[in-house]
């Protein structure tokens, strides 16, 4: 017959936290499992899905990466997408650019419309930047040259800076074909993506994000421009009041 595993956890243990349930469930299951060598960069992936699921970073450390002493396994684009557009899953953005996780190689042209056009759906990106900075009605679609005119608008009108996101370079950059080089590739990725997060509201994972950068001091700097400026277009006073002090707190990061 199968084989029949067994975990047991004895609660009134001082090592035992039921806080770290989850965790616990989510090792057993992984000891469960019979490993399957024909697949096996399908199964790692598949095993850091159902981590990041459970928001457990220390078990995907545990039971996927430190399982591949040789790394080979490269994190798909697509749980990385998962990682920042899921709540609280920064710890997953911070274990995956320790790994090694190239953004410029995600962040094509086509991929960064689509993170924006879901941010569409969310109050604050719709309300503030769309219709509030951008002056667009509700109804208004995204244009083939959103990334071109109106994102390169948005952050001319917070920071002053013409023409910063450039989607020829992007595509040839994701392609590997540099404009200048892997590096220079990877910060003007970093800096875009940041200022995604800083136009969704998701200050949290800007904050992370910022924590990876080359440049801290400009990144911080226009970051803190951008909240100061959002705050002409918002009418909530608690909003205004969140965009003010995260324009000061990023100075202080």
């Amino acid at each position: 017959g199968g084989q029949v595993y067994l975990t047991i956890l004895n609660l009134h243990s001082h090592a035992c936290k039921l806080e770290d349930l989850d965790e616990h469930l989510l090792r057993a299951l992984f000891k469960s499992q019979r490993p399957d060598h024909t697949s096996w960069h399908a199964q790692m992936q598949k095993d850091l899905l159902l981590t990041l699921d459970w928001n457990s970073p220390h078990v995907a450390m545990s039971e996927v990466f430190l399982k591949d002493p040789s790394n080979k396994f490269k994190v798909d684009k697509s749980i990385f997408e998962q990682a920042i557009t899921r709540t609280n899953r920064e710890d997953f953005v911070d274990l995956f650019l320790r790994q090694g996780f190239q953004i410029h190689k995600y962040l094509t042209p086509k991929r960064l419309k689509c993170l924006f056009i879901k941010a569409k759906r969310q109050e604050f990106f719709r309300s503030v930047c769309w219709e509030g900075a951008l002056g667009h009605g509700l109804i208004t679609r995204f244009g083939k040259n959103f990334l071109d005119s109106n994102l390169n608008l948005l952050i001319e009108i917070c920071t002053g800076i013409h023409g910063f996101v450039n989607t020829q370079e992007m595509s040839v950059n994701a392609m590997g074909m540099y404009t200048v080089d892997p590096s220079a590739a990877e910060r003007k990725s970093l800096c875009i993506l940041i200022l995604w997060a800083v136009f969704t509201n998701k200050p949290k994972l800007a904050k992370l994000l910022w924590q990876h950068s080359e440049q801290p001091i400009h990144v911080a700097l226009i970051v803190s421009m951008i909240y100061e400026k959002l705050q002409d277009y918002v009418n909530d006073t608690n909003v205004k009041q969140e965009l003010h002090n995260l324009s000061r707190l990023v100075l202080f990061y």
